[in-house]
């Protein structure tokens, strides 16, 4: 019965095994690798920022040990890279590569509905509404973070339903890497238009889970992935002509 209704594009709903408890040192390594992933992603620590161990180790009152964990970890992502003679720094996306991330995405998304996916609990539809919200109050004055803050949260929520642990965290890897882009393209683009968009996939995805249509949910993140990647090549195509005038 289960392959009756993954054939007939309804996804069974399963629901996903429970992640092993962690330990405390896991737990607090776990904390600090989300902290610093998030503050990467909204521009407070810049690409090339220089990071040092003991700074963060001061700050997250914690030894060097979990903080080469952490490092590690955001380097495993691409969020950061050891250079010699200068250290840890925060990386940068080339055009290329923001190019064929974003078009890999967009086929990750796609999977979602093949994946077996787990029906959403009602937290997770309760925070995609509160996200559409949350869009309506941004207003007209561009706010580049509060954008970038709904952006992570919303697919936070949509990749809450996947139990492919492996299409889930490569999802995850490559969405962060690109999650910076945000503030090179808003003040390229009208800022309403942007808000609009971004809201109508937060209350799109809301309403596929609503009536539990899940393959749905992977083909509306993926066409508004695919719209984000026309923009990008039409602003990366404008600004190499800017440069060669």
């Amino acid at each position: 019965m289960v392959e009756e209704d993954r054939l007939a594009g309804t996804p069974a709903r399963k629901k996903r095994k429970s992640a092993p408890r962690l330990t405390k040192p896991q737990a607090r390594i776990e904390r600090i690798y989300q902290a610093l992933r998030r503050q990467i992603c909204l521009l407070d620590m810049p690409p090339g920022a220089v990071i040092r161990e003991q700074d963060l180790a001061d700050r997250f009152e914690v030894s060097r040990t979990p903080i080469r964990h952490v490092l590690s970890r955001l380097a495993t992502d691409g969020l950061v890279e050891s250079r010699q003679g200068v250290g840890t720094t925060v990386t940068t996306l080339n055009n290329t590569d923001l190019i064929d991330i974003y078009y890999v995405r967009a086929v990750l998304a796609e999977a979602i509905g093949d994946s077996n996916p787990v029906a959403p609990p009602p937290e997770v539809i309760a925070s995609l509404d509160t996200l559409v919200k949350r869009c309506a109050g941004l207003g007209t004055e561009t706010d580049i973070r509060a954008f970038g803050e709904i952006n992570i949260e919303m697919h936070s929520n949509i990749f809450s339903i996947v139990r492919n642990r492996p299409l889930r965290e490569m999802s995850d890897q490559l969405f962060f890497q690109t999650a910076r882009i945000w503030f090179q393209i808003l003040p390229r683009i009208t800022w309403g238009r942007a808000v609009s968009e971004l809201s109508d996939e937060i209350d799109q995805v809301r309403q596929a889970m609503i009536r539990g249509d899940l393959r749905a949910v992977g083909l509306i993140h993926r066409n508004h992935i695919f719209t984000v990647l026309v923009l990008l090549r039409q602003l990366i195509g404008e600004h190499v002509e800017d440069d060669a005038g």
